[in-house]
């Protein structure tokens, strides 16, 4: 027998990936715009271009996460203890 979930986990957890993708692309269209420099590989230190890069991406990715999930607590779609570790937690299991 299937267990039927809240439809405010089936949101939320659907829409994580969304929501950090465009996070990462809006990071990486204010970096093209500000710091064109920074996405010219061709000159310049590779190695620190691409570690700032890595960088950026893993900081825009959980800095999105982090923002949505306190937008959601916000608006009352999730309670604090439902967002903790989000979008990782699954409170649903509990």
């Amino acid at each position: 027998m299937k267990q039927s979930y809240p439809k405010k986990f089936l949101f939320t957890q659907l829409s994580a990936p969304i929501v950090g993708a465009a996070g990462l692309f809006f990071l990486l269209s204010l970096t093209k715009q500000y710091f064109p420099a920074l996405l010219d590989l061709k000159s310049g230190s590779l190695f620190f271009k691409v570690a700032l890069l890595i960088t950026l991406f893993v900081f825009g990715l959980v800095g999105s996460l982090y923002v949505w999930g306190r937008i959601l607590t916000s608006l009352g779609i999730l309670t604090e203890e439902e967002a903790k570790g989000y979008p990782y937690s699954k409170p649903w299991e509990k």
